[in-house]
């Protein structure tokens, strides 16, 4: 590999680490607004599902038990809506963090068979170590380890939904 061979490698894996990067910081984001949402549209389950608390909410505020229920459904879709953000953001991390890795590793591969002792010095940065771990950390949703996070989310938002809609059929009519 030829020396400007070696400064492009570094600087689009630069690039790339810089993305992985940004994209951490919007996961973090992501995943937390979409669970606050999934809490919030459960605790509104929760709360509307006591006849008292819909008698409570329609005194206090003098708002009409339809206008909650349109509250808790744009709840409940902004929170699907973040978690479908979410899952492309992971993806695209994904596919970013397996080209850096798989570039580190023929780099290193390729200085291993080379034997210079100039070339075994160019293990990964720190940078770059750190941003890939970073990124690992990140991908999983708030309280939900594994790839199965945002179906759990979607699963809680759907029951949310179900929830809302058989415990206030009746008022809503």
């Amino acid at each position: 590999m030829t020396t400007n061979e070696n400064k492009d490698t570094a600087f689009n894996i630069e690039v790339l680490l810089e993305d992985i990067h940004l994209i951490t910081i919007r996961l973090r984001k992501l995943g937390m607004i979409s669970f606050l949402f999934t809490i919030i549209s459960f605790a509104i389950v929760l709360l509307f599902s006591i006849q008292t608390m819909q008698r409570y909410y329609y005194y206090l505020f003098h708002l009409p038990t339809e206008f909650y229920a349109l509250f808790f459904i744009f709840i409940i879709f902004f929170g699907m809506y973040t978690l479908i953000i979410y899952d492309r953001m992971r993806k695209k991390g994904d596919a970013l963090f397996e080209e850096v890795s798989d570039e580190l590793q023929w780099n290193i591969l390729q200085s291993v068979k080379t034997e210079k002792v100039s070339d075994r010095s160019k293990k990964p940065t720190l940078k770059a170590r750190v941003v890939l771990r970073e990124f690992i950390t990140t991908i999983d949703l708030p309280l939900v380890r594994g790839k199965h996070g945002m179906t759990i989310y979607f699963l809680i938002n759907i029951v949310s939904i179900l929830l809302f809609v058989f415990t206030n059929v009746r008022t809503i009519r």
